[in-house]
C-alpha cells in the first residue's frame, strides 16, 4: 500500500507546537481540577478583530466572579510597551499579577512563569497551598494582560521573551520582593531562564520543568512518529488492518480526532501505553472492525472542551495569534515548513522532508513577520548562577528530555539537581502534586518546597518518594512513573530506549 500524507496535518501544527508545548497543569485522571473540563485538554484558539476582548474585559468575565472561576488579589503594573524604546507614557501597557492568597510580605516568594507560548494562568490551581507567595502573572497579550485595543494586542512588536522577563522584574519590584524564586514550566523554562541569568542578584533559585533545549527539535514529527509506530507494532493483525482501512478512507474525518489523541498522549505520565490500552483497544476491537460507540463517546468529549465558554479568550486557553508570534520570531517557525509526516501501511508514520510545506511562512507573514526577523531562543547565551532544579520526564513529547540534557549542559555555573521522571510526560512533577492520593500529594509538596527553597535533594529523598509512589498509585501504569536522581549529567540514557514510551536514543 502506498504512502498516504495525512490532510490533518495542519492540525498537527497546533498539538506539536501547543498542545504539546504544554503549559498546564497536568491533572490526574482521578481526581479532576475544579477548572477542569471532561477531557484533559488545552485548547488553542483563534482571537479575531471582531471576537477580541480586552485584559479588564476578560478579568471582569472570568476573575472573583463565580466558584467555579478563579478568585484572586491582582493588580494591574504599568510597563514599557518596548523596554528598548520609551518615549512617552503613551507607550506604556499594563501586565495583570496576582496572588490568590493575600500577599504576605514575611513568607518566602516564588514567580510562577506559564507556558504556551500565549496561555493564561486563570484555569490553574497554586502549587503550594500554603507558606509561600505564588507570584501568578498575565504574560502581555493574554489574559487580564491583554492590551486595550485590538491595534495594541496585534503589534507583533511588543512581545517578545526580552520583553517577559523585564516585566517580570517589574512585577518584583512592585511586591517589594528582594529575592525570589523562579518556576518557569515548558515555554516558561525560556524567559525564567533569561530572567534568572539577568537579574541573578534578585533570585534565589531557578526550578524549571518541561525544559526548552534545542528549539530546532520542537515540533518535529519524528519523536511521535517513532513512537506511534511501537503502539501500531502492538495490535494485532484485525486490529492493524482496521486501523489502516481507517486512515485510507476516512471520508468522516475520524482521524483527525483520534489522532489529536495520539498526539496528547506524548505529554501526559505513561501517557503512549495508556492510549493503547484505554482508548485504542476500544476503537480498534480485537476481532476487528471499528467501535463506533467507543467513537462518538470520544467526539462528544472532543466538542465539549471546545464550547466551554463563548470567546475564545477564556481561562487556561492559549491564544494562537501570540503563539504564532513567539514561534515566528523565537523558535524558529520557519524550520517547521521541512518536515511533514506520512503514513505507510507497512511502514507506518514516516516524517519526510518537503520543499511543499508553506504553512509557517504564511503564518509568519500574517504577524508582518520575516524569516530575517528571527531572534532564535539559544540557552548558551544565557549562564545562571544560582541553583537548578529541572524536573523532567523521559516521555516528554512535547520539550523532549534530549533538550532538557543540552540546557544542562550549556546554562547551569553552579550545583544541578535533575530529577528524571521515568515514563513522565510533560509535567511530571505537577502531575504528581495533582494526584487524588493525599500521601503522593504531600510527598511531591515536598519536592518543590525543596527545590523552590534551594535544599540540598539526596537518594534517600528520592527513594522514599518512589516508594510512596508505588505504595499509594492504584494505576498500574502510573505506578511506574517513578522519579531518578542526577547530580552529574549522565552521557547516555538509553537504557531506558527499550520501552514502548522510551526516549530519542542519543550520545552526548
Amino acid at each position: 500500500m502506498g504512502i498516504l500524507i495525512l490532510r490533518s496535518m495542519k492540525y498537527g501544527f497546533y498539538v506539536l507546537s501547543v498542545l504539546l508545548f504544554l503549559n498546564s497543569c497536568q491533572k490526574s485522571n482521578e481526581n479532576k481540577n475544579k477548572f477542569s473540563s471532561e477531557i484533559d485538554e488545552t485548547l488553542i484558539l483563534k482571537v479575531t478583530k471582531d471576537n477580541f476582548i480586552n485584559g479588564k474585559t476578560f478579568c471582569q468575565l472570568y476573575v472573583n466572579t463565580n466558584e467555579k472561576l478563579s478568585h484572586e488579589n491582582g493588580v494591574w503594573i504599568d510597563v514599557p510597551k518596548n523596554y528598548d524604546n520609551q518615549t512617552s507614557s503613551t507607550d506604556k501597557m499594563q501586565i495583570y499579577a496576582y496572588t490568590r492568597k493575600p500577599f504576605d510580605p514575611k513568607l518566602p516568594s516564588f514567580v510562577f512563569v506559564d507556558g504556551g507560548p500565549g496561555q493564561n494562568t486563570h484555569q490553574f490551581e497554586d502549587i503550594l497551598s500554603d507558606g509561600y507567595n505564588q507570584i501568578n502573572f498575565d504574560q502581555r497579550g493574554v489574559g487580564c494582560s491583554t492590551p486595550n485595543t485590538w491595534d495594541e494586542y496585534s503589534d507583533q512588536k511588543i512581545y517578545s521573551s526580552k520583553n517577559t522577563i523585564y516585566d517580570m522584574e517589574e512585577i518584583r519590584k512592585h511586591f517589594g520582593i528582594e529575592k525570589w524564586s523562579v518556576y518557569g514550566l515548558s515555554y516558561g523554562t525560556i524567559p525564567a531562564t533569561m530572567y534568572s541569568s539577568f537579574f541573578k542578584a534578585n533570585t534565589k533559585v531557578l526550578v524549571l520543568e518541561g525544559v526548552v533545549g534545542s528549539v530546532e527539535n520542537l515540533s518535529r514529527f519524528n519523536y511521535f512518529s517513532d513512537k506511534w509506530n511501537l503502539i501500531i507494532k502492538s495490535f494485532n493483525e484485525k486490529q492493524k488492518n482496521s486501523f489502516d482501512q481507517l486512515i485510507l478512507n476516512d471520508r468522516d474525518k475520524k482521524f483527525e480526532i483520534i489522532m489529536q489523541q495520539f498526539m496528547i498522549a506524548g505529554y501526559r505520565d505513561a501517557g503512549f501505553k495508556s492510549l493503547k490500552e484505554n482508548l485504542l483497544d476500544k476503537l480498534f476491537p480485537l476481532e476487528g472492525g471499528f467501535n463506533e460507540e467507543a467513537f462518538k463517546e470520544l467526539k462528544r468529549k472532543y466538542t465539549l472542551s471546545r464550547t466551554r465558554f463563548e470567546k475564545p479568550q477564556q481561562p487556561g486557553a492559549v491564544d494562537d495569534n501570540i503563539l504564532s508570534i513567539f514561534y515566528c520570531k523565537e523558535l524558529k517557525a520557519f524550520e517547521k515548513d521541512k518536515f511533514t509526516l506520512d503514513y505507510d501501511s507497512e511502514k507506518g508514520f514516516i516524517e519526510r522532508p518537503t520543499t511543499l510545506k508553506k504553512y509557517w511562512r504564511d503564518e509568519c507573514y500574517k504577524h508582518d513577520i520575516k524569516e530575517e526577523n528571527q531572534d532564535s531562543y539559544e540557552e548558551a547565551k544565557y549562564p545562571v548562577l544560582v541553583p537548578i532544579y529541572y524536573l523532567q520526564g523521559s516521555h516528554d513529547a512535547a520539550t523532549v528530555a534530549t533538550g532538557a540534557l543540552n540546557h544542562w549542559k550549556m546554562v547551569p555555573k553552579k550545583s544541578v539537581f535533575f530529577m528524571f521522571s521515568i515514563k513522565g510526560g510533560h509535567n511530571p512533577g505537577l502531575s504528581k502534586i495533582n494526584s487524588a492520593n493525599d500521601e503522593i500529594k504531600l510527598a511531591h509538596r515536598n519536592l518543590y518546597i525543596k527545590a523552590l527553597n534551594g535544599e540540598k535533594i539526596d537518594s534517600e529523598f528520592v527513594k522514599n518518594l518512589n516508594s510512596i509512589i508505588t505504595k499509594n498509585e492504584k494505576n498500574e501504569n502510573l505506578k511506574k512513573v517513578t522519579w531518578e536522581l542526577f547530580l552529574k549529567r549522565p552521557k547516555d540514557f538509553s537504557s531506558i530506549e527499550g520501552e514502548l514510551e522510551g526516549i530519542k536514543r542519543i550520545q552526548y
